[in-house]
């Protein structure tokens, strides 16, 4: 007979990464002796301290949180948080300390003006919200942008860093931010550079997400083509873009987030990513001059109000989805034809709801739920030439 494995002190050292409270690794040294000695082989802290006597040897000091209060007499750092740019700069010791992630917020704005430091990682949420921004400068090669004269929005290249942009609201006022190039370079631009650089905001390769809101209301943005770098997206990103015709989003991304271009009248065309698995709600509601969909395969959910109000959508391809969520293509007024997948064993209550040219929905055997009102207000043939319960026909909202 075999006997059991048997944990070593080698592998208990790595197990107690994944501890969670000081109870669990007193716990553990309580089990036999040759547990005894763990605690002081650790040479940081795998979770947030106030003094050393858990782990009496630690050279490096992790700080989880903020609110995380040095040690003193530990020799080296390393925050494994985001932390403001006040906070990093008012730090001592900074030779002997590791900033994961410094984040330039609207009160480090406030104190230390629109030059945003090489350091920064992240670009706080409404950083610049309700600023008036006439000209936004990248990391090199520097290009110029204009909020509510924005244009265009293109990749660049960089390096690989993860600052999240967030510039909300934005209208007039000049703002050169500096992100690593020689502000003489911009001196070696034509006239006709310039006033091109006008029309484009460049987000360069290092940047991986995009904070919420991040571009709401820039009324004048028509065309977004995000590098592939970028892997996430904030809620409401572009809300209210209203004249981007062209949204061209970064392969990498794999979810959507709810309100991402809500409002966005004049969106006509989306490059969707190829490996994309959820689109959440309202994501695209009110983006009234949509004609057709062609969504990816390996969508698994969409979300409810994901195309509610898409009133000149035609045509969509519904990928394999479990179910169609409550309004989800409600009030999509010229959509007169849809497929339901086999998948798809429920549509939830008002999912077509006002779909006033729907006449052909191509049902499968899998269906098994009707949600009340899904087909409220569409086409009289669909109430005659189909056989479906009366409640899907009613108005119960």
């Amino acid at each position: 007979m075999n006997k059991s494995k048997q944990l070593d002190s080698y592998s208990i050292l790595i197990i107690c990464k994944y501890f969670k409270t000081p109870e669990d690794f007193i716990n553990i040294i309580c089990v036999c002796k040759k547990f005894n000695e763990t605690l002081k082989k650790l040479r940081f802290n795998p979770i947030s301290i106030i003094t050393k006597k858990l782990f009496p040897l630690i050279q490096t000091q992790y700080l989880y949180f903020p609110t995380d209060e040095r040690i003193p007499t530990i020799e080296f750092y390393c925050y494994d948080c985001k932390i403001t740019f006040s906070r990093f700069f008012f730090t001592s010791n900074k030779q002997k300390t590791k900033f994961k992630c410094v984040e330039y917020t609207l009160n480090d704005r406030m104190k230390f003006g629109n030059k945003i430091p090489k350091l920064i990682k992240s670009l706080g949420k409404g950083l610049f919200a309700d600023s008036n921004f006439e000209k936004i400068i990248p990391s090199s090669p520097p290009h110029c942008s204009v909020c509510n004269k924005l244009h265009n929005i293109v990749p660049n290249s960089g390096i690989n860093e993860n600052p999240q942009l967030n510039h909300s609201r934005s209208k007039n006022i000049l703002l050169n931010l500096q992100l690593d190039f020689l502000e003489d370079n911009i001196n070696e631009l034509t006239d006709q550079q310039k006033e091109e650089n006008k029309k484009f905001l460049q987000i360069p390769n290092y940047i991986q997400s995009i904070g919420s809101e991040c571009f709401l209301n820039c009324s004048s943005l028509t065309f977004i083509k995000l590098s592939n770098t970028i892997t996430e997206l904030g809620n409401g990103a572009f809300k209210n873009c209203a004249k981007v015709s062209h949204l061209i989003l970064s392969t990498n991304i794999t979810s959507l987030p709810p309100t991402l271009c809500y409002g966005c009248h004049s969106l006509s065309q989306i490059s969707f990513p190829p490996y994309l698995v959820s689109i959440g709600d309202n994501a695209f509601a009110q983006c009234t001059n949509l004609v057709s969909l062609q969504l990816p395969q390996t969508i698994t959910s969409i979300g409810s109000f994901a195309f509610c109000g898409c009133s000149s959508l035609r045509s969509v391809n519904i990928p394999s989805i479990n179910k169609i969520n409550p309004y989800t293509f409600s009030e999509c007024f010229s959509l007169y034809q849809i497929s339901i997948p086999s998948t798809v064993t429920a549509i939830d209550t008002c999912a077509f709801k006002k779909c006033t040219s729907l006449t052909q929905i191509g049902l499968c055997s899998s269906l098994v739920k009707f949600g009340d009102s899904c087909f409220y207000q569409c086409h009289y043939r669909l109430f005659k030439d189909y056989i479906l319960p009366e409640r899907c026909f009613i108005n119960y909202n």
